[in-house]
C-alpha cells in the first residue's frame, strides 16, 4: 500500500476519534443531567448550569486523561540512543506525567470511596 494513502488514512481515523470522543463524553453527561432534571421537575438556569457543570468536568477529565496517555506514549517512542539530553528531559516528562495521572486518578478514587463506604 502507498505510504501516502496509509498516513492519510491514519490522520482519519484519528480525525474521527478525536471528533468523536468530545461529543461521547460531553453530550451524554448532559442529556442524563436533563433527565434528572426533567425527574425532579427542576427549574432555573441553577439546574442547567448544574448540568453543564457536569458535561464539563466529565469531559474534561478524559480529555487530561487522554493528554498524559498520549504524551507518556509519545515521549516513550521518542527515546533513542545518540540523544542524551532529549532522552532525560523525555524521561522527566514521563516521570512528571505518571505523577500527575497517580494524583488525579487517587483523588478520584478517594472521592469515589468516601461516597460509598
Amino acid at each position: 500500500m502507498d505510504p501516502i494513502t496509509e498516513t492519510n488514512k491514519d490522520r482519519f481515523l484519528w480525525g474521527i476519534f478525536l471528533g468523536w470522543v468530545p461529543f461521547l463524553f460531553f453530550v451524554l453527561p448532559f442529556a442524563s443531567a436533563f433527565r434528572g432534571i426533567s425527574s425532579t421537575k427542576a427549574t432555573g438556569v441553577a439546574a442547567v448550569a448544574g448540568g453543564l457543570g457536569e458535561a464539563f468536568a466529565t469531559l474534561g477529565f478524559v480529555c487530561f486523561l487522554t493528554a498524559q496517555i498520549s504524551a507518556i506514549v509519545l515521549l516513550s517512542r521518542s527515546l533513542a540512543k545518540g540523544r542524551g539530553l532529549k532522552n532525560v528531559l523525555a524521561i522527566i516528562s514521563i516521570v512528571v506525567c505518571v505523577f500527575t495521572l497517580l494524583i488525579v486518578v487517587g483523588g478520584v478514587w478517594l472521592v469515589f470511596a468516601s461516597r460509598h463506604p
